[in-house]
């Protein structure tokens, strides 16, 4: 967020010149400080203000909890810079040129203003599941359209809401789509805070936390489905098998707490059951998690993989 940070000044001194140093008693303005808080803005404005003072031969105090610093010089008190605030800045921004995209309710968002409604005005809110953002990606394969043909997809598996203008809602859903825009255009972007556009680097971050998101929830589920069955054995069994157990849980954390590309997010996702596929490799190669990852990654790519079932590993040790 970006703020406007004033300060009044207090006469300590008459006698004191100020044209003579080159400072004035005027309020102290400084204009779009990047800060999280007012509060951050203020010790922003302060930090800054006291450099510049002790840069011009001064000496000063700061008080940060009553937000005030008193000028000196020779020990003797000048000024006082005080009543210092903090006002966010709104940025001027037309809402008909805004579109985002951003996480919500384990899917995404996009919202955009359509100045072409038959209402004179609409705010539109499309949701899109994970896995929408998948068959997207699968569909969209020529490269010279890949983008186009990318969004065009989405576009026709989302579900859409629309506010028209004269809508009870419409105000309100135009104030949030501003709000969010001024949030993305304060920060780096990010798929949490929101994505701008539909570009090729907007498509690839939707691609790359999507997939991320479709490969835990699969493997997790995968584990799941395990320990259900793993329960449902007898005692022997479950002794035998808990070693296996272990690497998996090991395997999972490895594959949640990854940095994966795009391309290798869809390569483990040709496969329908991507944890299992890391345990056979585990199984078949004394390979540290990663390099168990990698191997699996290229085999996945190559589909040089075995079909397996989710209780094969327990079955065996039952026989």
């Amino acid at each position: 967020m970006k703020y406007k940070v004033t300060n009044n000044v207090e006469m300590l001194n008459e006698e004191f010149n100020l044209e003579e140093y080159n400072m004035t008693n005027d309020d102290y303005v400084n204009d779009y400080i990047d800060a999280e808080s007012e509060e951050e803005a203020i010790r922003t404005a302060m930090d800054y203000l006291s450099e510049q003072i002790q840069n011009n031969g001064f000496d000063v105090k700061v008080n940060e909890e009553e937000k005030e610093m008193t000028v000196y010089k020779d020990d003797e008190p000048l000024e006082k810079w005080n009543n210092f605030r903090a006002e966010e800045q709104v940025r001027d921004i037309d809402i008909e040129n805004v579109d985002i995209f951003f996480v919500q309710n384990d899917e995404f968002v996009e919202m955009y203003y359509n100045p072409d409604a038959i209402a004179g005005g609409q705010v539109v809110y499309n949701t899109i599941p994970y896995e929408l953002v998948h068959q997207a990606t699968e569909q969209a394969t020529n490269q010279e359209s890949v983008v186009k043909d990318f969004f065009e997809h989405l576009d026709a598996g989302c579900k859409q809401y629309l506010i028209d203008k004269g809508d009870s809602e419409f105000e309100n859903a135009c104030k949030e789509l501003i709000e969010r825009a001024n949030e993305i255009a304060g920060k780096p972007e990010g798929v949490k805070q929101g994505i701008d556009g539909r570009w090729f680097g907007t498509m690839e971050k939707m691609q790359k936390y999507a997939f991320s998101q479709i490969l835990c929830d699969r493997a997790e589920a995968e584990q799941q489905a395990y320990i259900r069955d793993l329960r449902e054995k007898s005692p022997n069994v479950i002794i035998d098998v808990s070693y296996q157990k272990a690497v998996r849980d090991e395997l999972l954390y490895t594959l949640k707490e990854t940095d994966l590309s795009v391309n290798q997010l869809k390569n483990l996702l040709k496969h329908e059951y991507p944890l299992e596929a890391c345990y056979n490799e585990w199984v078949k190669n004394n390979l540290s998690m990663k390099e168990i990852l990698e191997v699996s990654i290229h085999n996945c790519a190559d589909n040089e993989f075995q079909d397996v079932q989710q209780e094969s590993a327990i079955e065996d040790m039952e026989m």
